[in-house]
Parts: C-alpha cells; structure tokens; sequence
C-alpha cells in the first residue's frame, strides 16, 4: 500500500491516549521509525493530555534570515495572512515584509525585526488554526503580546500593526544604543544578590522561569555582571539588543507612545488572553495605549503567567514563532509547581518550511492537540481495515443495569461514596490553654467550655504570646480572612473549623467545602474540620479534644464516638424493587453536549417529556414530578484567601424527585476552587434537607467535568446516568461516579494527610515501584552500569538532534557544541524522563554538560543507596509534633533524657569515660577551655 494510502487511512482511526506519529519522504524512512521509535529522530512519542492549549508569542531575540520564506511558498493560509500582515504595515514603514526576511543586515534593526516577527507570528497562529489547532488562551512575552492580542481579537490586524510598527519605531529613535540585556540561569535568591553588586545600573528586566531571567542596563554595567556571573559559575549571556527595554529608560519615550497610539481600541476578545504585565487574564478592553507603554516599561511576569494558565487547567504550550525560546522556562516552571504540562515548538532556526510545520504538529497531536489529520495527508486513498480487536470485556453499561445480550450485569467499577468510620477512643487531650479561638460577634455556645483565649477578631491583632492553634467557629463567609490574618500575621499554628450538624445545614456545609480547598492549598497550615451536635455535652468536649491532637483531618464527633470521612467503593446493588419511572422532568443548569445527552438518556428510559433550562433556578411546571439539577463546573478563580463563599438558594417547587449533579471537586475541594466547592456543598445539603421533607432526593459528584483536573477521565453520560437511577431507585442519599488515575492524586499531594479521605482505597494506597531500569542496572558490574548509562544517554541525545548514529557523540563534548539549546535541552530532556522514569531537570545538560557527568549523575539518581538518616529525621518531626500538643509530663520528659544521653554515649564513648572520672577542677578548666567564661 503506498504511503500516502497508509496516512490518510491511519487519520480515521480513533486515537487513543499514548499515541506515535513518524514522518518520512518514503516508505523506507516509515518502516525505519516504526522500528525503534523511541530513538529514532523522525519518530514522536508521546502520552495526550485531557488539558487546554495555549499559544505563546515570544519577544524578540528568535528571528533568523530567511525565516518563514519557505512556508510562504508552500502553504497557502500562511501566505494569505503574511500578506495581510504586509498590508497592515504598509502605512508605518518603508519596506517590503518579504524582502526583509531575506535580509539579515535589515532584522539588525529594531523598527523592522519587531514588525516582522509580529507578521510571522500573526500567520504562523492562523496556519496553526488552519490544521484544527485552536488556542484556549493566549500568552505572549513583551513584544509577542502584541501578536497574542490580535489572535484573541482584542486588536484588530490594523491596530496591532500599528502598534508594533510605531512602539518599535520610538524605540529605534530615542533608545537603540543606550543600552542591552543579558539572560541569567538564577533563582531569584541569586539574581537579587548578583544584582545588589550592581545598584541602579541593572534591573530584572523579565523572570521567565524559576531559574531564568533577563536583565537590562547600561552596556558597561552589563559587562561587569557578565564577570560577576562568570566568577559565580552562573550561565549568562548578552542578547542581541541594544537597548535596555522594561527598565527606567523606556520611560523618556511614555508621552510619545501615548500619543501615537491614542488612536488604539482595544475590543474584549474573543479567546482569554493571559498578561504578561499582570500575571492574571485581562480585559481586552483595558489593553489601550497606557497598557501598550506599560507592556515597554514594566518587567516581563512570564514565570507568573504561566504559572496561572498551569493552574487553570492548560497543558500544551505550542510557542508560536520562528524559533523556540521559552519552552525551558515553560518546563521549568511546571517542574516546580509539580504540574503536568507538554511545550510544542513551531518553526526553527534553518528549518521554516512545510517539513519542519508538519513535525511540529505531530508533536502537538501526541500530547493530545485535535490536529485535523485528514489536512496532514493529502490525496491518499482510505483503506478499508478491520475493527481493532477486543477482549470481549464490558466496561460501559449498553443499557443501563444489562446487558447487550439483556442478562444482569454489574454497573461500571467506577462507583463509589462516602462514609463515616468509627476510630478508636483516645485518652490523650489536646490542652487548649495557648490556643486562639475565634467566634463570630454573637458567640458560640461551646466558648464557655474551651479556656484559651477568646476572640471576635477575624484579623487576629489582638493576639499576644505564643499560639498553639487556633479554633474557629466563624461562618464560611468571614473564614478567607482568617486564613489571610495568619499568613499576615505570621502565625505557624494549625487552623481547626468547628461546624454544627453540617450535612443538613448549608451555611454550615459551605464551610467544608472551603475548608477542604484550604486542606489543598495550606497544607502546612491546615489542621481540619471537625461537625460536632447541637446539643453539647462534656462527652462532646472531651472527644474533640482528642481529635484537636490527631490526624485525621475531617471528624465528626459525637456523643458516642468520633467518626471520619472516608472514601469508599459503592457496595454491588440488589436488583430494584421497582424501576424509576422519572415521568415528566425538568433539567435545570445544564447546556450543550450535556444537557442534550441527559435529554437522549431520559428519553430512551421512559420519561414522559423533558424541558432544559439553563437557568438553575428555574421553577418546576405543573406535572414535572423529576427535577435534575447541574452545578456545572466551573473555571479556577483565585485561591481560598481571596474566595467570596455564598450559600446557593433552597431549591424550590412541588417535586417527587429531585436529582443534584455536580463536579467531583465538591467532594474533596480542588485549589483555586473554593468557592465553587463551597457552593456544590451546600446544594448537597440543601438536597438532604428535601429527603427530610419526603422527597425522594439524592447527590451524585461525577468526575471528568473539569479540565484542570488531569486524574479524571470524563465518564459517558450513559454511565452517569446509570448511576443517578441506581441512587433514585435504591434510595442511596449520595453516589460518586467517577473513574480515577488514584496513581496520579497519590503523586500529587505533599503530605500524608491530605490523603485521609481515599485511605481505605486499595487501589489509592502509595505503591513502591522498583524501577526496571534500576533493576537491570543493579544486576550488573559497576563498570557495565555506567557504559550502559553512557549509551542511554547518547542514544537519546542523538535522537534528540535528528542523527541516526549514536556513537558518533563522543562521551566527554560540551552538549552546548553538539548543538543543544534550550528546546533541544528540553527535548532532550523529556526523553530521558520516559527512558529512566525519573523527575529530570529541563536545566540538566547544562548542570551536566557533558554525556559522561549526565550518565554519572544518573547514575547517582537510580542507584543510590538510601539515605538512612531521612526516616529517622522524619521520625523526629512527628514525635517533636506530637509533643507540642501534649502537657509536659516528667515520665515523658524522663525518658527522652535516658534516649538522650544513651545517644551521646554512642557518639562519644571514649570522653563519656574521661569526664565521669574527671574532678571537679579538671570540669571546670574544660568549659573555661572550650566555652570561655562569662
């Protein structure tokens, strides 16, 4: 079968999550990749993600000659915006686009390369776009801000150009050689330190990962902290500018881009548009000439930026420009928050025509962007091929509770709920003398009987001496300023919400909702939530002081125990005594997809008419006996501290059933979500409060319906609502129908805590996995392990920079003369993460600059002995926790004197010896000796 047959075939099959994609002129090259492809340098590997697509618009600095040309002749789309781009600025400059991308000596300048790349930028977004890859967001880095807004429509073509072609023409004018800029590979510690060597001269002109930044000054100011950054082993270089943009200078040039740009109107945009100035998504119509000035004159928050689109669900950065810079910063600042994330590249240096443009969406389409690949392959016939060949094991429900063969079957293994468990009886009290608590302005009825200090204080300034936690009994509402209070404050002490029979109060339920996102967001400084009964007694009291000094993190305490929350598979259902006939049903806050799948759904099940209503509050008609109510999901807003909680109103209306949907996060909080999460709580207790009323009425959290929550595969609606009508007809109060990577949620947490929910989750328990490679390694003589590292890492190197024979790399070469930047470095990189599986640097061939100190660092890293200290210490921490909890008692104090002492003699056997003879005299000559005297 030709190849272009095999293309356009392959196009049409369903893609799956772990995906390939080889290129090749011919059959020979396709075979070849197909092969080995995990070296071969025509072979893209890669796992797609579920998160949302960004395209990032550098500044300058990424131009080359020649650059975008080739792809002008061969692809049409790209070609028609170039020109379009030529025309809009035509009236702001005195040359052809084309000719001087061809022209070296013409990009030296200022006023031409900025317009230029915007144009190249502009088209390569449309180009992009013409082969199904559509943005999300939009991010771009100083000048590229300018081509990002035209691509979120919040400029016209004509007013980017503009803006671009005069900013850059001031530029040229008043400040080109004054200046320069330098790249510095510095955490922040270190750039801030390099920089007070060099007092006003030199400024952070951009941060652009957690060790990348960008400084600007004078030229000779520049040269002394190159030689500062040499001395200090630190990586820097001069970028090819001379002026010193985002610093003090820029500002002689304000009135004059005021002027020349006053005539800019911005519109609100049509994709969100992430600021660089701000660190936070703008309003399109507030990006006016000031904002023009200020993008010149302010650093560049690229490092914010895109730490904001990571936490707001977006995972594949496509850099969209004629050659990558930024994807290291990218990588590095998902390495540091610990969030997933996948940079793609566009055009590069010597490579700007259609075989570099498909290998970039190949690349894009193996992390999960919806490339249209029918586009890719060209005139090739569709073979007819067979099915992909299964096991024959059910995984989904044909119709709900059977069957295709119409014989009982069990739901999806994707079911489950929440339970309280009892714990044990503890006898030890946590004494509350130094704690802080915090009751709204009309009390608690449980103040008389705690004794520390009291206070109606939510920014805590009247609190002296030392806190040892603090107890608050406010209302969701005022609790984001205590939480705000302490971080101002300064004070380290765990934070315990006190709650009153939350699961059938909404006001009350809201606060668990936002204390579980603070759990998420401040671990280090969340203690937990505790629901106690109405009726207190000193049983009550007694049990949450024991509970104040524990673990567990969400209790419920009541006269004859204490309970936690846990989460649990739902137990196999018994057949119904009846089917549910939902009647006539009103579907209320559902839109889209979802509200049309719900509507097939009940209507192949016997509902008698379904009405949708995208407004949740929407009353029920007359004969409506179900109501189905959505809280959708909804987009990461800012973090607990800043969260506005507001209890939802009562549902209303005459109903027999009423059905609550909403995301999983309601459940166990996601960061940035707390008022979401708050919000999706209290709707579960207000549903609970109907079952009190004799409405037969029930919560089911379904996972997959937030793009930012990368563990949760979305479940069909099929499967959602078979679970809503196993709740219905068995009267379960709650179900949670969600499919999870528990691997993923385990990975993510920082503390042993936040895992207390899903612990009694087999499938959730924290798995040592010993590494394959570790294993095969360890098997082996000291010498073969480190040739068989060498040869790993020079294979991956190789297939990193396209060669085709490893062992033409010679072991001990600077990677920088192989030829690797930073996107190569980055390559390079995420290849060695999949081939070791280890967590790798995107910085690691410049900390280890040769392949021979990258294989022996590696080596380090899978066949280290274990460091038998670390438990011990850790050990230590929990038991120097435990004891500040507790009242001093000499048994105690007792022992941890004879552990004491036992440890020194260890240490020191032989002076031990010495100073048990020694006299009185001899004592006192030692400490005069070693300690002088007072």
């Amino acid at each position: 079968m030709p190849a272009a047959d095999v293309a356009r075939t392959l196009s049409g099959r369903t893609p799956f999550e772990r995906r390939l994609a080889v290129l090749g002129p011919d059959r020979d090259a396709l075979i070849s990749a197909l092969a080995a492809p995990e070296t071969a340098p025509n072979a893209v590997l890669g796992e797609a993600g579920s998160g949302r697509t960004v395209f990032v618009f550098p500044g300058q600095g990424t131009q080359w000659t020649g650059m975008a040309l080739e792809l002008a002749d061969t692809e049409p789309e790209f070609a028609a915006r170039l020109d379009a781009c030529a025309e809009a600025l035509a009236p702001y400059t005195d040359w052809s686009l084309r000719e001087v991308l061809a022209d070296g000596t013409a990009l030296a300048r200022v006023d031409v390369v900025q317009p230029a790349l915007f144009a190249v930028m502009v088209s390569l977004a449309a180009l992009w776009r013409s082969y199904g890859v559509h943005p999300d967001a939009v991010v771009g880095h100083s000048q590229g801000e300018i081509a990002a807004a035209v691509v979120a429509g919040v400029l016209t073509l004509t007013d980017g150009a503009k803006t671009v072609a005069l900013r850059s023409r001031a530029i040229g004018r008043s400040l080109a050689g004054k200046g320069g800029m330098v790249s510095v590979a510095a955490d922040e510690p270190t750039l801030h330190d390099l920089l007070d060597n060099h007092p006003g001269r030199v400024g952070v002109a951009a941060v652009n990962g957690p060790a990348s930044a960008v400084v600007a000054g004078d030229p000779e100011a520049l040269d002394a902290l190159l030689a500062d950054c040499d001395a200090r082993g630190l990586r820097a270089r001069r970028l090819p500018v001379d002026y010193a943009s985002h610093s003090a200078p820029v500002e002689e040039i304000r009135d004059e881009l005021l002027a020349e740009l006053a005539g800019v109107r911005p519109a609100p945009g049509e994709i969100p548009l992430l600021s660089t100035v701000t660190a936070d998504f703008v309003d399109g119509t507030a990006m006016n000439a000031e904002y023009w000035y200020r993008n010149l004159r302010e650093p560049v928050a690229f490092d914010a930026a895109t730490e904001r689109l990571l936490r707001t669900g977006h995972t594949l950065f496509v850099e969209t420009g004629p050659h990558p810079v930024l994807t290291a910063g990218i990588e590095g600042t998902a390495a540091d928050a610990g969030l997933p994330v996948s940079t793609v590249g566009t055009l590069r240096r010597g490579e700007g025509g259609r075989g570099r443009m498909h290998a970039a969406l190949a690349e894009a389409w193996v992390a999960g962007a919806d490339v249209d690949r029918t586009a890719l392959t060209g005139p090739g016939r569709r073979a007819e091929l067979p099915t992909y060949p299964f096991q024959r094991e059910h995984y989904w429900l044909p119709t709900p509770g059977r069957t295709a063969a119409g014989t009982p079957q069990q739901a999806p293994d994707v079911l489950y709920r929440t339970e309280w468990h009892a714990l044990p009886d503890q006898d030890a009290q946590t004494p509350l003398d130094d704690w802080a608590v915090v009751v709204p302005d009309g009390g608690h009825p449980l103040v008389a009987a705690l004794p520390g200090p009291v206070t109606t204080d939510a920014c805590l300034e009247n609190l002296t001496g030392r806190v040892a936690g603090v107890l608050s009994l406010l209302p969701p509402a005022d609790t984001p300023a205590l939480l705000r209070a302490l971080e101002t404050t300064g004070v380290q002490a765990p934070l315990w919400c006190l709650t009153t029979e939350a699961e059938r109060d909404p006001e009350q339920a809201a606060l668990w909702g936002l204390g579980q996102v603070a759990g998420l967001e401040q671990p280090e400084r969340w203690g937990g939530l505790v629901d106690l009964p109405a009726d207190l007694d000193d049983t009550v009291v007694r049990r949450l002081r024991t509970v104040l000094g524990g673990t567990e993190s969400q209790v419920k305490v009541r006269a004859d125990g204490v309970r936690a929350r846990r989460l649990v598979r739902a137990p196999q259902a018994t057949p119904p005594a009846e089917r549910w006939a939902p009647g006539r049903v009103l579907v209320r806050g559902a839109e889209g997809p979802l509200a049309t799948g719900i509507t097939g759904w009940l209507e192949r099940h016997g509902a008698e008419g379904v009405r949708v209503s995208a407004d949740p509050a929407a009353p029920p008609e007359p004969g409506e006996r179900t109501v189905i109510q959505v809280a959708p999901a909804e987009p990461p807003a800012g973090p607990v501290t800043e969260a506005v909680p507001s209890v939802p109103a009562e549902p209303h209306g005459t109903m027999e059933t009423f059905v609550l949907l909403h995301p999983l996060s309601g459940v166990w909080g996601a960061a940035r979500q707390a008022a979401a999460t708050a919000r999706c709580a209290s709707l579960a207790a207000h549903t609970a409060r109907l079952r009190d009323r004799g409405v037969r009425a029930v919560t089911v959290a379904v996972g997959g319906w937030e793009p930012q929550a990368p563990a949760e595969t979305p479940v069909s609606t099929d499967t959602m609502m078979a679970a809503v009508r196993r709740a219905v007809e068995r009267d379960e109060p709650t179900l949670i129908v969600a499919d999870v990577d528990w691997n993923r949620i385990v990975s993510a947490v920082s503390t042993p805590r936040q895992l207390d929910l899903i612990s009694e989750l087999p499938e959730a328990a924290p798995q040592e996995h010993e590494d394959d490679l570790a294993r095969r390694l360890s098997a082996l003589p000291e010498a073969d392990r480190r040739r068989a590292l060498l040869d790993l890492v020079t294979e991956q190197a190789s297939a990193a920079l396209g060669h085709h024979t490893p062992g033409a790399l010679p072991p001990d070469a600077p990677f920088a003369d192989l030829g690797f930047d930073s996107l190569l470095a980055v390559q390079f990189r995420n290849r060695l993460c999949a081939a070791t599986g280890l967590s790798i640097s995107p910085t690691v061939v410049f900390d280890h600059p040769t392949p021979t100190a990258l294989a022996d660092h590696l080596h380090g890293e899978l066949l280290a002995e274990p460091d038998p200290v670390a438990p011990v210490l850790a050990e230590l921490d929990r038991l120097e926790r435990t004891l500040g909890q507790m009242p001093v008692v000499d048994e105690i104090s007792t022992r941890l004197h004879t552990l004491l002492r036992r440890w020194n003699e260890r240490i020191a056997p032989a002076d031990a010896g010495e100073l048990g003879s020694a006299s009185a005299d001899e004592l006192f000559d030692l400490l005069d000796n070693n300690f002088g005297s007072a």
